[in-house]
């Protein structure tokens, strides 16, 4: 059992203070995905939306701040500074500020006091926000709501004019299907986790989440999003204990093979991933072909061009240029060069591995959790290679949250916060580990 110190208020007074703080922050970090999932869709209320989200958590949070690492911490400035840097040599200064906004307005959220509890809210808060955009998707397949994608099957593929199948990719609230697919991604993830695992919340309510966000994902037709939650399964099934491992293999193969026996259109988009692995997919011969000539224009290897620099002079086959290149970390490449790259790289290891060395300690949920944060990791790290996702909501908060959960959950020391897991009553402290469920 991990070693507990505890936080003591002098008074009951203080304690109730302590408790009201807490519920506080656990009902801001709650809003934080339903909301950053939704704002897409609010248009330009959406921007206001999320800032004020951000404001109120970073308030919360900035009140009781965990201790970083002096690496973590260090990494931390010194990348934030850049990107300020970065910021200053945009086309625009009103440019360069909105980008340096997207990036920095969750970073508050690496400092989170990440408990037991503070696990279990957020594993809600991503359930609400999977059935948040299940419900948008069923607003959209009634024509209740507009935003789906159309496209062939085969992405790219040339096929019969009269025979051809055509799929309709749901985007939810979200507005982008291989955004809704990874979210609904990690849905399943937690799902999984908490369905063979000991800490499991109600059965049925998960059985039935698990199935809804499996088909949600294949719906969205993001190639990279069901390749997504294949990382994620590996890392799951390395880093769980064995019993548990066997079964997150066995269920999520069920789960699988399901929607693949009993859709063609389901069996087309798996299909269609052995066409990018062989390089026959025009979208993903497009996307590389773009990336070798981002690259060989690029002329500021070490700081980059600025926020925005890898659009001028950067022209595609066509000649046209291009706002966008599908690679979170070229864009960075590009922006904040070889720099930028390592020390979010930097900052990423530096919770990752003492997240890995600490998976074994603690109870049940301290020690699940510390997988999940690792997996939920891995698989937006991977679809950053092909999509824009690390300075752009809802992935930014997603990503700030994730590592501010994982550095407090790797801590060898848990400091259990009163009102969440240690007692006080008549000057009497109970110190007992908590046990509970990982989702509510």
């Amino acid at each position: 059992m991990a070693d507990v110190s505890v936080e003591v208020a002098p008074t009951r007074a203080g304690g109730r203070a302590v408790r009201r703080e807490g519920a506080a922050l656990h009902r801001a970090l709650f809003l934080v995905l339903p909301v950053t999932t939704v704002a897409p869709a609010l248009g330009p209320a959406g921007t206001p939306l999320r800032v004020l989200v951000a404001v109120a958590v970073a308030a919360l949070v900035l009140k009781a701040p965990a201790r970083l690492r002096p690496g973590t911490a260090g990494v931390l400035i010194v990348f934030v500074l850049l990107l300020m840097a970065e910021a200053l040599g945009a086309p625009s200064l009103e440019y360069g500020m909105v980008r340096l906004l997207n990036w920095v307005m969750f970073v508050p959220l690496l400092f989170v006091r990440g408990d037991d509890r503070t696990l279990r809210v957020l594993c809600a808060s991503l359930l609400v926000a999977c059935w948040i955009q299940l419900a948008g998707v069923a607003l959209q397949h009634t024509g209740y709501i507009r935003g789906t994608w159309g496209g062939l099957v085969v992405s790219g593929s040339v096929l019969d004019a009269e025979g051809r199948t055509l799929l309709t990719r749901y985007t939810g609230f979200l507005g982008n299907p291989n955004d809704l697919g990874l979210l609904l991604g990690l849905g399943v993830m937690v799902c999984l986790i908490g369905l063979v695992s000991r800490v499991y919340a109600r059965r049925a309510g998960i059985v039935v989440s698990l199935a809804a966000f499996t088909w949600g994902l294949f719906v969205t037709g993001s190639r990279g999003a069901i390749l997504g939650l294949v990382v994620g399964l590996v890392v799951v099934v390395a880093l769980l204990r064995p019993r548990h491992a066997a079964a997150v293999t066995v269920v999520g193969a069920l789960v699988g093979v399901v929607p693949v026996l009993t859709s063609d259109s389901v069996r087309r988009v798996i299909d269609s991933i052995g066409s990018i692995l062989g390089g026959r997919d025009a979208s993903a011969s497009f996307r590389s072909t773009l990336w070798r000539e981002q690259l060989r224009v690029n002329d500021a290897w070490f700081f980059g061009n600025g926020f925005g620099g890898y659009v001028a002079g950067s022209p595609t086959t066509s000649g046209t240029t291009t706002g966008t290149i599908d690679n979170a970390w070229l864009k960075l490449l590009l922006e904040a060069g070889l720099a930028g790259c390592v020390l979010l790289a930097g900052l990423v290891l530096s919770v990752v591995v003492p997240l890995l060395r600490a998976r074994r300690e603690g109870n049940d949920v301290t020690s699940v959790g510390r997988v999940l944060v690792t997996a939920g990791l891995a698989m937006v790290l991977w679809r950053s290679l092909s999509a824009d996702l690390l300075d752009v909501n809802p992935w930014n908060a997603i990503l700030w949250l994730m590592l501010g959960l994982g550095s407090s959950l790797a801590r060898p020391v848990d400091v259990l916060r009163i009102g969440t897991a240690v007692g006080v009553k008549h000057g009497r402290v109970a110190t007992e580990v908590p046990k509970g469920r990982l989702l509510p």
